[in-house]
């Protein structure tokens, strides 16, 4: 049974300027194809701008590329290809091909859940603010910049202790290092009532 969905990367190899002289199924699979209707074919069946990236290749023993390949219904598929030399004055090459569909759905996947979280903390009706173990400011979401009565971008990348009166301020940095230290929690981990201080100095 052929399941091309189950495969990740295979092997072929080619001679010349790109003649397939041997590959696996699971790659032919990848590509809708039978072995047997590859065998004899160019590389440009599968990867149409190979030519110019194999002349390229001859002047080196080995070399990984990123390359677009088409499969037998037209479509597009992100490959990664490892090339060699088989040395011994043979004139033939090998491929290793890896299928970096997976790869790239994951990230585009990663991307659509970070801009989802970043919508949902924008539009926030509660102030939300996080911060590094330094104590700086790598978001401040709107309802947040507002309570304080600055834009976002006067708060990002700044201390945090920006945003409270004294005798805070002074200790806050003290305060986070004991903490990260593993000394008892005064900052992470518990629920505090403390003063917040504006920009207009008023506090509240």
């Amino acid at each position: 049974m052929n399941d091309s969905s189950l495969f990740h990367a295979g092997l072929l190899i080619f001679e010349g300027e790109g003649t397939i002289t041997q590959l696996d199924q699971g790659l032919a699979g990848l590509f809708g194809y039978e072995k047997e209707e590859l065998i004899g074919e160019s590389l440009s069946i599968l990867f149409p701008t190979i030519e110019t990236r194999i002349k390229d290749f001859n002047h080196q023993k080995e070399a990984v590329i990123k390359i677009q390949a088409v499969n037998k219904k037209g479509e597009f598929i992100p490959t990664s290809m490892t090339l060699s030399s088989l040395g011994n004055g043979s004139t033939e090459k090998t491929a290793i091909i890896q299928d970096l569909s997976d790869l790239q759905s994951s990230k585009v996947r990663y991307s659509e859940s970070e801009n989802k979280l970043n919508a949902i903390i924008k539009t926030a009706v509660d102030g939300i603010i996080s911060i590094d173990t330094k104590g700086i400011v790598q978001l401040v979401n709107p309802a947040a910049a507002r309570l304080f009565g600055y834009a976002p971008e006067e708060v990002n990348g700044k201390n945090v202790k920006m945003l409270m009166p004294e005798p805070d301020q002074t200790r806050h940095d003290g305060n986070l290092n004991q903490t990260l230290s593993g000394g008892p929690p005064k900052l992470i981990g518990i629920g505090r009532e403390v003063e917040g201080l504006r920009k207009n100095e008023s506090t509240f």
